[in-house]
């Protein structure tokens, strides 16, 4: 709903209890509910027939006149599910993800269909499918996708999956602002047109928000910085623990748009390993945070990963003590092209390892996010924000980031030029200096704001402050500092 700009609330299944509750909301999305309370589904009949609209997704106890079946069983395929819904096929289920195989009562529609898929990283002409049966149902004002669309997003966007099983070659790039496309037009196609009626733009006029992010490992060519500050142009840059930490601090500090960020290494015995001595619990990434803070100078409202190593689930533990003791830490920049070492990595019992290769990103998701922390006791979600990057983009690749037409608008591109690439030869002979000046041009060609990594977070936190509520004048919006009146 934020990629959407629009604004929403979290609901327990305890609040469906209440009807005055629910009457104060248009529209419920309900993903994944297996044990909601008996009342609640005779609450949501009420509510729909005065006027509700009701998205249900996955393995659900919804009773099926609810959501217009006269049938409904659950299944799991051993390959993946897909939907296909006009010019969308979409992967939205890993193999052994429940799904639900409906047969439809009278009056229901079907206006999408699920499929299985064997083998997903063959060309689409070339994969071995099998039909499912209805892929999305719509009664009335019910949909229902009997696929796990919103677990599968989720299961991404926090690393639980590798996602090069089902990475699209067509839309590899944007694979989940995709998905989020596919729901807009759902949704508009739908009628649910009053979702558009009150949107509030993060970015204000801008078409979206480019993030120039500098990594300096262990390089001193300032050619990025000094152009940065001649311009005028905001930047991150991520300053590592390493020779020329002083100079580039004070270089930094001297550009009034650029922002200071600490460069955290995650590479072997660093960070979150539980289970081997030497390797750490959730506190180490905090008190590396902290170390940076008061010994280094570094500020640290915001923090860049380095290092292309990811231990799921343990980074997650240590993103969450991190925001709980360290208040100032208002987002990160992890979630980018990394080595995934999931329950172990490969070797351990139930372990995965999987590889993102340039200039692939881990999670193709262009705005910010927040991550959950999720045990057999609780889940809720991180404090702070993180985001993705792509690391030194070519013309075609930037191209094709800030060209939101197929997708969806008011993105945020962080992209990554090190220092070290820009006369340096890694890349290419000449570095990659003109591949840099290209994004810059773009970007300002293509009206995007040019902001900081914190400047992004504090916007964010900022929408997430807006309160709608309805007066006789129209809609009123609250905000903790500010008070805005739409007519």
């Amino acid at each position: 709903m934020r990629r959407l700009c629009i604004k929403f609330s979290w609901v327990k299944d305890e609040d469906l209890l209440e009807l005055k509750f629910l009457e104060k909301y248009h529209t419920l999305i309900i993903p994944h509910a297996v044990s909601l309370p008996p009342q609640s589904h005779h609450n949501l009949h009420h509510w729909i027939r005065k006027g509700g609209y009701l998205l249900v997704t996955g393995q659900t106890d919804l009773p099926n006149e609810l959501l217009g079946l006269s049938e409904k069983r659950w299944h799991q395929p051993k390959g993946y599910s897909a939907i296909q819904y006009g010019r969308y096929n979409i992967i939205a289920g890993y193999p052994g993800y429940t799904i639900g195989i409906c047969t439809l009562a009278y009056g229901t529609e079907t206006i999408g269909s699920a499929y299985e898929i064997l083998n997903p990283k063959e060309e689409i002409s070339c994969r071995v499918t099998y039909t499912l049966g209805p892929g999305i149902i719509r009664y009335g004002k019910v949909i229902y996708i009997p696929i796990p669309l919103f677990e599968t997003f989720g299961a991404i966007l926090q690393g639980h999956v590798d996602i090069e099983e089902i990475r699209d070659g067509g839309h590899r790039y944007k694979y989940l602002d995709w998905i989020g496309r596919f729901i807009k037009d759902l949704f508009e196609e739908s009628g649910w047109n009053h979702l558009w009626r009150v949107r509030v733009k993060p970015w204000g006029e801008y078409r979206g928000v480019v993030v120039l992010r500098h990594d300096t490992d262990e390089s001193s060519d300032m050619t990025y910085l000094d152009f940065e500050r001649k311009e005028g142009i905001p930047a991150t840059f991520a300053i590592l623990d390493d020779r020329h930490r002083r100079e580039w601090l004070m270089r930094v500090k001297a550009h009034p748009k650029a922002e200071a960020s600490f460069h955290f290494d995650t590479g072997p015995g660093k960070y979150v390993r539980f289970g081997f001595k030497k390797k750490i619990s959730g506190k180490r990434l905090w008190r590396e945070v902290v170390r940076a803070q008061e010994k280094l100078h570094i500020p640290i409202e915001s923090a860049q990963r380095h290092n292309s190593f990811f231990y799921y689930p343990e980074i997650v533990d240590a993103m969450d003590y991190l925001y709980e003791k360290e208040k100032e830490v208002i987002g990160l920049g992890t979630m980018f092209r990394f080595t995934n070492f999931m329950f172990g990595g490969a070797g351990k019992k139930g372990g995965i390892t999987s590889v993102i290769q340039h200039p692939d990103t881990s999670v193709p998701f262009w705005f910010p996010y927040r991550l959950w922390y999720a045990s057999a006791k609780t889940h809720r979600a991180l404090r702070g924000w993180d985001i993705t990057q792509v690391i030194e983009p070519e013309p075609w690749l930037t191209e094709h980031l800030l060209n939101q037409e197929e997708y969806l608008e008011d993105g945020v591109y962080t992209l990554g030029f090190h220092p070290a690439h820009c006369h340096g030869k890694s890349f290419r002979p000449d570095g990659n200096w003109n591949w840099f000046r290209f994004a810059v041009e773009l970007g300002r060609s293509r009206k995007y704001l040019f902001a900081t990594c914190k400047e992004v977070f504090q916007r964010i936190n900022q929408w997430e402050d807006l309160i709608f509520t309805k007066t006789r004048d129209g809609l009123r919006t609250h905000t903790l500092k500010r008070i805005w009146l739409f007519i």
